[in-house]
């Protein structure tokens, strides 16, 4: 495992603490089998030890569960209206373009290849996302949206996750006051 892996599930650990119950069983080839691609390393490593978690009362990151392709089926389900309203509107308007410039991304959304797939959504409605480019899962961006603006991190989600339960990171599609809470709450599913 990359060092800089390694770092962040420690971080992300310390955040959440000790597992509260036993992890659900994932079978990760199966999975990702049924999805068709390769997942990243920390989301593995987080899922064979937490079940499902909300950060500061807001995020939402869920279990995958143990049925692959229920879990196939529903993020496409899920992302279904993302998509129109990607194709509807050109693509989603970047958050970080210049006041009065406006820059549409036409994202491709899973399971097209490249696509936004997604690993969580907020209490508000935004979706987290992977963008999969690339051939290293480890190294897809997050992609935060609320289906009309997005905003792009540059890492994966549990440094995402830390950065902005630290406060080290600010996604200007969140609540001003987010983390309005830095507590990590382990859900039963």
């Amino acid at each position: 495992m990359e060092e800089w892996l390694m770092v962040s599930i420690v971080d992300l650990e310390r955040l959440v603490g000790p597992p509260s119950q036993p992890p659900i069983r994932v079978d990760w080839p199966a999975f990702e089998a049924a999805l068709g691609l390769q997942l990243p390393s920390d989301y593995k490593d987080v899922f064979d030890v937490y079940r499902t978690l909300e950060f500061g009362q807001f995020v939402g990151v869920f279990h995958p569960g143990s049925d692959a392709e229920e879990n196939r089926h529903d993020t496409v389900a899920t992302l279904s209206p993302l998509k129109y309203m990607i194709d509807e509107m050109g693509g989603l308007e970047d958050v970080a373009a210049v006041d009065g410039e406006e820059e549409r991304v036409r994202f491709a959304v899973y399971p097209e290849p490249g696509g936004l797939l997604l690993w969580g959504s907020t209490w508000n409605g935004d979706l987290c996302l992977w963008h999969t480019i690339g051939e290293d899962p480890n190294l897809w961006p997050t992609v935060i949206t609320d289906s009309i603006v997005f905003w792009e991190y540059p890492k994966g989600m549990t440094e995402f996750l830390v950065g902005v339960m630290d406060q080290t990171i600010r996604c200007p599609i969140f609540p001003d006051d987010f983390p309005s809470s830095h507590r990590v709450r382990q859900i039963a599913d």
